[in-house]
């Protein structure tokens, strides 16, 4: 059995099957979504040591061997992808995901790209992926253009620690100083498939920008700005709003996570967006929309004057920006 770890997105099907797994694979084996919303599919294996339930899928719990894949590059909260992370959110249930998502987690300062010591994402999860029990895993790692880099396998541990050590080699970039402004991306295919996705290279950026800078980020958004409840979310609160109601506990909206890390960035710096998806009347009041990125860039560099600093990050979440002063 093939289990998709979608965490809580919607299901992988047809020609998106065929282009994860291969025609032949998608063919002949049994693949499954994992489903996050339906509780029935879940099994209640324990809790941490902080009292979280781990929720994972059935088809997981009842299989003999399990092996975990997975790609690893900067995660926004995570520290980076891959090894436990395809336990939860992967195929966790969503009271588990909501907690791990949640604002007692994310507003760490340690729960940030880049970061695993102090992460509390990251130790929780890998309590987790132990609890459960994992057998194998094979994660990879991939250049610019997508293809693979490097093979990791084995130990869940070992086998990621020796993944981030790769990765984190190739990613990180060294600044002088942070700028006035940053000019960044999403990277491109798929993580510019919706404005949900694009706040990663958003978030990414924030190391690289000062204090009351401005982030400028371009994204294609063909499929606009996302889940339907993020949409919400973001077109019907602000900021300050957000960040009020997040805190309670009968509080809870799928993905306002990512809402949540936007506003974590723009404590810092303010965000310009420019998208040929998302039509600026369209974008929430987040964000500034322009028509063009032209546009957008002499606006934020015209803010902070003739001698302003810019910095460019093409490749947005796939890259670490580290400040040695």
């Amino acid at each position: 059995t093939i289990l998709i770890a979608t965490g809580i997105h919607r299901p992988n099907e047809g020609e998106e099957l065929i282009e994860l797994l291969g025609e032949e694979v998608a063919r002949d084996y049994r693949v499954v979504n994992h489903r996050a919303r339906v509780p029935e599919e879940q099994v209640l294996v324990g809790h941490t040591s902080k009292s979280t339930p781990v929720w994972i899928d059935r088809e997981y719990v009842r299989a003999e061997l399990r092996v975990l894949t997975g790609l690893v590059e900067p995660h926004l909260m995570a520290g980076f992808s891959g090894g436990r992370k395809a336990i939860c959110p992967g195929i966790a249930g969503l009271e588990t995901v909501k907690i791990m998502h949640g604002p007692k987690v994310l507003e760490h300062p340690n729960a940030r790209e880049g970061v695993l010591d102090g992460n509390p994402f990251h130790e929780e999860v890998l309590e987790m992926a132990h609890m459960v029990g994992v057998d194998f895993v094979l994660n990879v790692s991939l250049s610019e253009d997508r293809r693979i880099t490097g093979v990791f396998a084995g130990d869940l541990e070992k086998a990621h620690l020796e993944a981030v050590q790769f990765v984190r080699r190739q990613v990180e970039a060294p600044l002088p100083e942070p700028a006035d402004v940053v000019l960044t991306t999403s990277a491109g295919y798929p993580l510019d498939l919706t404005f949900y996705q694009a706040v990663k290279g958003y978030t990414a950026a924030i190391p690289a920008v000062k204090e009351g800078g401005t982030v400028v980020l371009a994204a294609r958004c063909e499929e606009g700005l996302g889940g339907p409840e993020f949409s919400e979310l973001i077109r019907t609160t602000t900021p300050d709003e957000l960040m009020r109601e997040i805190w309670r506990e009968d509080f809870f909206v799928v993905d306002q996570w990512q809402a949540e890390e936007l506003c974590r960035g723009l404590r810092k710096a303010e965000a310009f967006f420019f998208s040929e998806g998302v039509a600026p009347e369209d974008v929430c009041s987040w964000v500034r929309p322009f028509s063009s990125l032209e546009e957008a860039l002499d606006e934020a560099l015209g803010k902070h004057g003739p001698s302003s600093k810019l910095a460019v990050i093409p490749e947005g979440p796939y890259v670490l920006p580290v400040v040695r002063r």
